[in-house]
């Protein structure tokens, strides 16, 4: 008998729904089947996305808020239209079988991991979210159209499976370089939840800096957190400035490449007045100039000395 199984019965011994018990145990099984795949704090599509598919997605990525250790997983028609609740559960039916579904799974770690499913079809009759806990419905939110869902998620969301009480350091900068990833992905900030209290970006204090300090802080993470994507085009840009081999020419595009993505991060910061830069008092500016120099000789160097092939 595996976990998953006994995790069940357990349930069902309790007094638990059987129902219910054996619908979170399958949401557990597709949850253990593509958790090799997620990302805490991402919202991560389970297979390649088609055009309608990513129109779907977009919206969604830009609507789910996450605090850093939730993963969440968007599942498209091919693989959403077979994960569909028991008929003898009438209150999860939400989308007509045969229908393009579109759902999202999303985990919080715990002794007992909380589950929300979201089904946020256009063709649902019922678009919403089910909440999840030791094989019991906690609950369940109700939409009129798929718009009206994802309007409510981040509000909901935030109630009921965000991570709760302090945060820690790392939490803070995760949360805060995976908005700003949205934010890269979309070119623009239109659209994309944030919450301002847990962002060091916007509360530089939760990272005991200024707010030039938080902006560097942001912009090296975010680049060295897309080095670390295997599937990001330009950790193969990197890979090749590391294969060459004069040593000076090696650091001086490393420079160039460091520096040219720096200012393209500062450049939507500013395009999209997510830092007011004409107010920045005198010595700002002077730690403004100091902090470039010193973030770019930085990540050079990171840069250099990191093997990137793994």
């Amino acid at each position: 008998m595996d976990l998953i199984t006994k995790k069940i019965t357990h349930w069902i011994d309790e007094g638990k729904d059987p129902r219910i018990a054996h619908w979170q145990g399958g949401l557990e099984r597709l949850q253990e089947v593509v958790s090799p795949y997620m990302k805490p704090g991402n919202l991560v599509p389970v297979q390649p996305l088609n055009a309608e598919d990513v129109t779907v997605f977009n919206a969604a990525l830009a609507a789910v808020d996450l605090s850093p250790t939730l993963t969440a997983a968007f599942i498209p028609p091919a693989i959403a239209g077979q994960i569909v609740p028991p008929e003898t559960i009438a209150e999860l039916q939400r989308i007509e079988r045969g229908k393009p579904a579109y759902k999202i799974l999303i985990v919080r770690p715990g002794a007992e991991e909380r589950m929300v499913c979201i089904e946020l079809s256009e063709h649902a009759e019922k678009p919403g979210l089910d909440i999840f806990e030791a094989g019991v419905l906690l609950g369940s939110y109700d939409f009129t159209t798929q718009q009206d869902c994802l309007d409510n998620l981040t509000k909901t969301l935030r109630v009921h499976i965000w991570k709760k009480g302090k945060w820690s350091l790392s939490e803070h900068k995760a949360y805060t370089v995976n908005w700003f990833g949205k934010i890269l992905y979309f070119g623009e900030s239109a659209g994309v939840c944030v919450d301002k209290n847990v962002s060091f970006l916007h509360s530089p204090t939760l990272i005991k800096g200024t707010r030039v300090e938080a902006i560097f802080t942001l912009i090296t993470e975010t680049f060295l957190n897309r080095c670390s994507d295997p599937d990001e085009p330009f950790k193969q840009a990197l890979l090749f400035i590391q294969s060459t081999p004069d040593m000076d020419l090696q650091t001086k595009k490393a420079t160039e490449f460091i520096e040219e993505n720096l200012i393209e991060y500062l450049n939507l910061l500013r395009t999209e007045a997510l830092v007011k830069f004409d107010e920045f008092s005198e010595k700002e500016s002077e730690q403004f100039k100091t902090e470039f120099s010193r973030a770019t000789r930085r990540l050079v160097q990171k840069v250099m000395d990191t093997d990137l092939t793994h």
